[in-house]
């Protein structure tokens, strides 16, 4: 990205516009999102015309994601992934839900000391008992004890040490 940068901003007045760039800046926003680097994203929309943050659609979904990640609009993220303006944007909003995942799950973890299976499929946006089986599968969170599951995560390995 730093090579597109000198290229779309350095050199802009002698260059032609490339037709990829709103989308790959658009692109490295949602990466920065999915890193939860957002000091970084706020610096680089510092660089991007006021017109373009308004009124570009691959900027302005990644502007979006970060208004709903500060309101704790989870779910606004959650559907923002089927009104993605590009295919190559899958890749970063699937990480991107899976870090808030991360951060729902640590929360249920604090907020609960029993929870239904069903209702943390809920809680973290999974469509079907399989997607939350294997979620809890892959950070080794879940004990059945009958209908109840208990989160007793990764989180809490760490924090025993």
């Amino acid at each position: 990205m730093a090579q597109l940068k000198c290229y779309y901003f350095d050199y802009k007045e002698q260059l032609p516009e490339s037709a990829y760039m709103h989308q790959l800046l658009g692109l490295n926003l949602l990466f920065l999102l999915s890193q939860n680097r957002v000091a970084e994203f706020h610096t680089e929309l510092e660089r991007l015309p006021a017109k373009d943050i308004q009124t570009n659609v691959y900027i302005k979904h990644p502007v979006s994601l970060e208004q709903y990640l500060m309101e704790g609009s989870y779910n606004k993220v959650f559907l923002a992934k089927g009104n993605i303006p590009a295919e190559s944007y899958t890749f970063f909003i699937d990480i991107l839900l899976d870090t808030i995942r991360d951060e729902i799950a640590g929360c249920i973890e604090k907020a609960y000391e029993k929870i239904l299976f069903t209702e943390a499929t809920r809680i973290l946006f999974f469509n079907t008992p399989k997607k939350m089986t294997d979620y809890a599968k892959k950070v080794a969170g879940v004990q059945a004890k009958g209908p109840w599951g208990k989160m007793v995560g990764r989180w809490n390995k760490t924090s025993q040490v």
